[in-house]
């Protein structure tokens, strides 16, 4: 909410059709954010209590609009074959990809086991490996039964450092600023 505050300040600060455009874009960017997570949330609530259809239709809005865990979750539907939704091995291994190519660490899992099953090895432990990175477990065991090089979790402790980064920079600027007001609060 701080960012979007922030965004929303800066646009004010615009002039003319700028400040238009950018409040546009800005109130545009948040509604498609806000719809890709009711959709996201909304089918996980409905695939909670078996309403399988229910869920596919809202998670393939938030999928098209580019959300890992909803394509993800679309995958899981066509591997099983729930609802009216055909069993697709292929279809699923499609939104596998698509939530892995996004970053989503259990599509990475479930495409590189999917892929061991078909016995195209070579592609699982590309996604394994890259999961493993990550620091899933899952995937550390799957490239162990492999016999596949188990990498170092570095993206995670990159991941990391770059938050405890991020934290030390944030703290620091709070501190200035509140040594800057007591400063100002001296005779």
């Amino acid at each position: 909410m701080r960012e979007m505050a922030g965004l929303t300040d800066s646009v004010e600060c615009g002039s003319g059709i700028g400040k238009w455009y950018r409040l546009v874009i800005v109130t545009v960017l948040g509604l498609l954010l806000s719809s890709c997570a009711s959709n996201l949330d909304q089918g996980n609530a409905s695939y909670a209590i078996g309403q399988y259809d229910r869920a596919a239709q809202y998670w393939n809005a938030a999928a098209i609009a580019g959300e890992p865990a909803a394509q993800y979750n679309l995958g899981l539907l066509w591997e099983q074959g729930l609802g009216s939704t055909p069993r697709n091995a292929d279809q699923g291994l499609y939104w596998y990809y698509q939530s892995a190519q996004r970053g989503y660490v259990p599509g990475m899992v479930k495409a590189g086991a999917m892929l061991a099953s078909a016995g195209r090895l070579d592609e699982a432990v590309s996604w394994f490996t890259l999961a493993a990175r990550w620091g899933n477990m899952e995937a550390v065991n799957n490239l162990r039964v492999l016999n596949a090089r188990v990498p170092a979790a570095d993206l995670m402790q990159m991941r990391a450092r770059e938050t405890e980064q991020a934290n030390l920079m944030v703290m620091d600027a709070a501190m200035k600023a509140a040594s800057k007001v007591y400063m100002s609060t001296l005779p």
